[in-house]
């Protein structure tokens, strides 16, 4: 019978400890920067909105971070929804997607 160590499940033999954990940080990691990032690009939009004094080299810097944002977005979605998200867990991309979208809506 395997033992359980300080919070290890039982079923992670010693090999699959470091992929798993790493598989896990990968995930916790995107979801971070999810939340992160949308944060960030309503910062800078409610920004844009009411800051009607800028100049045309802050306007350009300002659309050209939130294209960084949005385009880090896209990256992330795209990870949950790809095939490529079930090598790091067994959970639902798409559903972890759909809470975050709906956590920061």
């Amino acid at each position: 019978m395997l033992q359980q160590n300080k919070g290890i499940p039982a079923y992670l033999d010693q090999k699959e400890l470091p992929w798993q954990a790493l598989s896990d940080a990968v995930v916790i990691q995107a979801v971070k920067d999810f939340r992160a990032f949308t944060r960030m690009l309503r910062r800078l939009q409610s920004k844009a909105a009411r800051d009607h004094a800028l100049s045309e080299e802050e306007q350009a810097c300002l659309r050209a971070r939130m294209d960084y944002y949005r385009g880090q977005l896209r990256e992330i979605r795209a990870f949950f929804r790809s095939d490529h998200f079930s090598l790091y867990s067994d959970a639902d991309g798409r559903m972890i997607l759909c809470r975050l979208e709906r956590e920061m809506r």
